[in-house]
């Protein structure tokens, strides 16, 4: 009883600080959408206090990727235990709905702890801000999504990134620190040249 009550009056309000940092992710959301109205690949994230019952300091993250990939999570800085938010991770495709102008994801794993299961279509409404809601959280667009290449190629051996160069078409002759071999494979990527050794391509001059 007391939980429903005081949900029902102390729902969560946005403060003069949760105001001003909306104003600004949605500044920055004025870049999260092309001109066809999509919203802009990255992560989209909200952070509520308090949200089902006092300490529940709860995070939402959508992230709209490459390739059609999303994922939704949830999660809470108390235990479920004691009143939480249960953590949930989903992951799923996406598309675009320019009608209902809304993100429609389609789950394709989700999580036995919680959250939409498979095969389950969830809607995200875009807000005018370029913010994408789930439920009753609005989630403003706060960063790019992971950069897969630049993260391969941070994970390589010296060894692996010069392959790499070579596979490319490039010269690594004046390489030495593994940041020579980056910098000029990220070149190679800018023009389209980029290709890796698990790509089954044999370094220029092997048969």
């Amino acid at each position: 009883f007391f939980r429903a009550r005081w949900l029902g009056t102390c729902a969560p309000t946005l403060d003069r600080p949760e105001r001003q940092r909306r104003e600004w992710m949605a500044a920055e959301a004025g870049q999260a959408a092309t001109d066809d109205g999509k919203p802009q690949l990255g992560i989209y994230i909200d952070h509520r206090r308090d949200y089902s019952c006092p300490g529940d300091h709860a995070t939402w993250e959508l992230a709209i990727l490459e390739g059609a990939a999303a994922t939704n999570s949830c999660r809470s800085e108390l235990g479920p235990s004691k009143g939480g938010l249960q953590f949930w991770t989903v992951e799923g495709t996406w598309e675009w709905d320019e009608d209902d102008w809304e993100v429609v994801v389609t789950v394709t794993r989700d999580d036995p702890f919680g959250g939409p299961k498979v095969e389950r279509d969830i809607s995200l409404p875009r807000g005018q801000d370029g913010s994408l809601k789930y439920r009753d959280v609005e989630c403003p667009w706060a960063k790019p999504p992971p950069d897969r290449i630049a993260e391969k190629l941070d994970g390589m051996p010296i060894k692996v990134l010069k392959e790499t160069a070579l596979l490319s078409g490039l010269d690594p002759a004046g390489c030495i620190e593994r940041g020579d071999f980056i910098r000029i494979l990220m070149r190679a990527r800018a023009c389209g040249a980029l290709k890796f050794p698990d790509e089954g391509a044999k370094p220029a001059g092997e048969a």
